[in-house]
């Protein structure tokens, strides 16, 4: 039994060693290809990373000038619609001294207007008047001329 034993094991011994030159180079170059496969991998993700914080500081830099350029833009912005209120300002002043200047000369031109229709009212009246007075003295003088004819 002992010799069946050692048999036994002297074959699965040969086995191992069999196996072990087969199988250790197989899995040694899966390994290895696997290893390269992964270290490509990290290769290329560490590209990738710097590429990507390359492109973030780019960003970060465009980023500045255009927060700069929205702020001039503001200023600018904040300068101009000072200047067009400045300017709307004085427009409104001017268009007011204009209508205050039209409308007193409107007023003006009314109130001439009502001056020339009172003393064109006023010297029918006078003329009315005159010519009633003048009728009354010519009655009168009628009156006289025919007491004076009576009379004579």
């Amino acid at each position: 039994m002992f010799i069946a034993e050692l048999s036994i094991l002297a074959s699965f011994v040969c086995f191992l060693i069999l196996a072990w030159r087969k199988v250790v180079p197989s899995l040694t170059a899966a390994l290895d290809a696997y290893s390269q496969n992964v270290q490509t991998k990290l290769s290329e993700a560490s590209t990738l990373k710097a590429e990507a914080e390359k492109m973030l500081d780019e960003a970060k830099i465009r980023e500045s000038q255009i927060n700069e350029q929205v702020q001039q833009l503001e200023e600018k912005s904040k300068d101009r619609i000072q200047t067009l209120e400045n300017e709307n300002k004085e427009y409104l002043e001017s268009l007011k001294k204009k209508f205050e200047q039209a409308m007193q000369a409107r007023i003006e031109k009314e109130i001439l207007r009502k001056k020339e229709e009172l003393i064109s009212q006023l010297t029918d009246l006078i003329v009315q008047k005159l010519a009633d007075q003048h009728e009354r003295i010519r009655i009168r003088s009628e009156i006289k001329e025919s007491e004076l004819k009576k009379l004579v």
